[in-house]
């Protein structure tokens, strides 16, 4: 299952899940350098360790002029502890979690869960926030007892304890350009186990497009794809010309004129009342997908990656955006309190009616447990970009 021997000789254990890419260095003075991912494994890395040391030392972001490509870094020294590292533009994630003495790392916060054996302790507010927002908030997962390393930070791991830092975003995108999030796509795509076929859910939009180019440069047939509409329509007519040239082997369409989940008026109001209309459909398609045991991807992968998925979320209301353009962010965030309220103008409350009835009754709890997570981040924001403005920007990309 798992298995990094050898790495940390100080004494936290470490211990990287087997599915996790990533090549690890050795040097005679017990100092270790682990780089995550393909695209790191021709790092100059006696130069990188000597940067990892000084900003583990100081507390500090990699300079720029230090040369290094973008990535996810765990530097080991045996007398001042274990740093996990992380460039702010890096599409990847590395998730976390500490157990007595064991760092147990890996490429999903379920895997983590797994390592700890606590694959069945969901974190209520981790899930509340995936649903509202998209994601979780700060390093918060969806399991209890699992972190994930925030983009723009590292974690500095003494024996019992640990203390976080996070960075400036504007320091550390000079050196990430498509490519990078181009290669990112690919390597997830990459990661997918062999004997796994992939689903994909098609539409005629930009993200789902991006992950089937992936897989069509990378030489993968898609075994079979969803997509859902009207028939008719130009998204429809486009989803299947994809389809047919990029040799899909099967295509599943959900006719969203079908009364499959209730009369049509009962789905317009689910749409208007909640601003989404597609999960219910990724939910069946998913289902299908893994009856035929493929691995089913989506295009909400990709706006993660190119950071569009929130930024899609406030896309609703062009007035408050226009408001912003015209008056700058500080005009309504000038506190934690400003910035935590204008963060949760972008979550879709409104999903919490659709909530089993057991889990709904605790929502008020967990969206006050989701404004503390908000105010933290937005204090350790502040001290590291200066200023609101900078705060709220990072916070959404």
């Amino acid at each position: 299952m798992v298995s990094a021997e050898g790495i940390g000789r100080s004494r936290m254990r470490v211990t990287i899940h087997a599915s996790t890419i990533y090549t690890h260095y050795k040097y005679d003075d017990g100092r270790e350098l682990i780089c995550f991912g393909k695209r790191y494994r021709k790092v100059a890395d006696k130069e990188l360790l000597k940067d990892l040391r000084n900003a583990m030392n100081n507390q500090s972001p990699l300079s720029v002029e230090c040369g290094h490509e973008p990535g996810i870094f765990m530097f080991v020294d045996p007398h001042k502890g274990t740093m996990l590292y992380s460039d702010f533009c890096v599409p990847t994630a590395l998730y976390y979690a500490v157990e007595k003495n064991k760092l147990c790392c890996g490429r999903t916060d379920k895997t983590v869960a797994g390592m700890i054996g606590k694959s069945d302790k969901l974190d209520l507010i981790g899930v509340y926030q995936r649903l509202v927002f998209g994601y979780t908030i700060g390093p918060r997962t969806r399991f209890e007892g699992v972190s994930v390393l925030e983009p723009g930070s590292m974690v500095i791991f003494k024996e019992n304890r640990f203390e976080k830092v996070v960075f400036p975003y504007i320091k550390l995108t000079s050196k990430v350009n498509l490519d990078d999030i181009w290669e990112a796509i690919k390597e997830e795509i990459a990661n997918i186990e062999d004997e796994n076929s992939i689903g994909l859910m098609l539409s005629a939009g930009y993200d789902s497009r991006l992950i089937l180019a992936a897989c069509n440069e990378m030489g993968i047939t898609i075994d079979a794809t969803c997509t859902y509409g009207l028939l008719g329509t130009l998204e429809l007519k486009v989803s299947y010309e994809l389809a047919r040239e990029t040799s899909v082997r099967r295509v599943l369409h959900v006719d969203a004129g079908a009364e499959m989940f209730g009369s049509a008026d009962e789905l317009r109001s689910l749409f208007h009342k909640s601003g989404i209309l597609y999960q219910p459909w990724w939910r069946l398609c998913g289902e299908y997908l893994r009856t035929r045991k493929s691995i089913s991807l989506c295009g909400i992968q990709a706006e993660i990656f190119n950071g569009q998925f929130l930024q899609g979320v406030l896309g609703g209301s062009r007035i408050l955006n226009y408001k912003i353009a015209k008056n700058g962010y500080e005009k309504y965030i000038n506190d934690a309190q400003t910035f935590t309220k204008f963060c949760f103008m972008s979550a879709l409350e409104k999903k919490t009616k659709y909530f089993r009835s057991e889990i709904r009754e605790y929502c008020q709890d967990l969206r006050q447990a989701t404004e503390k997570d908000l105010l933290s981040l937005a204090e350790s924001y502040k001290n590291a970009t200066g200023n609101w403005s900078d705060s709220i920007v990072r916070f959404y990309t």
